[in-house]
């Protein structure tokens, strides 16, 4: 019977251990309890060989040993239905947080890309300001995009884990919300995924007025230079030259 004692006790020492732990706990509760009743199960066979009286004592030995594991593994079960919950609840947690991060880069690419998108601001900015503006626009989008497809993926997860719940009707409504908002998301940044036509008409615009700009101010620097040599040779005294030597006459 010191099996069966050692048994039961172990179980119920996995089953406190597991109280509020994870998966790998309850697993190890649910070892314990099985080994205890495989133990009880033999010792049942064993007491039938015992004489009458040393037989109903043991049997009722063992049978209060059966309900405690009883008892063990009905609180495994609660542990197990509990585990679960949480860790739907979790799961769903991190779904929310996902599509709420996704909604705010995409706010975040709305209030990046409003510069160029706004014709007064971008009248003042020049190609290269334009071109910086347009590759920081695109990457907000990206991120925004890989953030939606991200909760996209854990939401469809979750939808094929539900399928089988008892509660899959509310499961269900609560992730079409999560996609709803997902595609929301998308749509705010969808002109944030190129240069709009009006904006890369005036990128070529500012371009060429900016290289015309750059010619002038390179031909002007070359016209300064240019005065500024003159007047220093108008400023500079001519070298004094030697009269040529006047050859004498008689010299026949």
């Amino acid at each position: 019977m010191d099996s069966v004692a050692k048994a039961i006790k172990e179980a119920k020492t996995a089953v406190d251990e597991a109280q509020g732990e994870e998966e790998e706990a309850l697993k190890t509760a649910g070892r314990a309890a099985a080994l205890a009743k495989v133990a009880i199960s033999m010792k049942l066979l064993e007491v039938k060989r015992f004489t009458a009286e040393a037989g109903i004592q043991a049997q009722r030995s063992l049978q209060e040993h059966q309900q405690s594991l009883q008892g063990s593994l009905a609180e495994i079960e609660v542990l197990k239905k509990q585990a679960a919950e949480q860790k739907e609840v979790s799961k769903r947690k991190e779904a929310n947080r996902k599509v709420a991060e996704a909604e705010a880069l995409a706010e975040k690419a709305d209030q990046t890309s409003a510069p160029i998108f706004d014709d007064e601001k971008l009248a003042t900015m020049s190609a290269l300001d334009i071109r910086q503006a347009g590759d920081v626009n695109q990457k907000a989008y990206k991120e925004t995009i890989d953030a939606v497809n991200q909760a996209q993926r854990m939401i469809t997860m979750l939808q094929i884990e539900a399928k089988n719940k008892e509660n899959a009707a509310e499961l269900a409504a609560e992730y079409a919300k999560l996609q709803a908002r997902l595609r929301q998301a998308e749509a705010n940044v969808s002109h944030c995924a190129s240069l709009p036509e009006p904006v890369q008409k005036q990128l070529v615009l500012k371009g060429f007025i900016d290289e015309v700009e750059s010619k002038v101010k390179a031909a002007e620097g070359k016209v300064e230079t240019a005065e500024q040599l003159g007047k220093e040779a108008e400023e500079k005294p001519l070298p004094e030259q030697e009269e040529p030597a006047v050859p004498q006459a008689g010299g026949m």
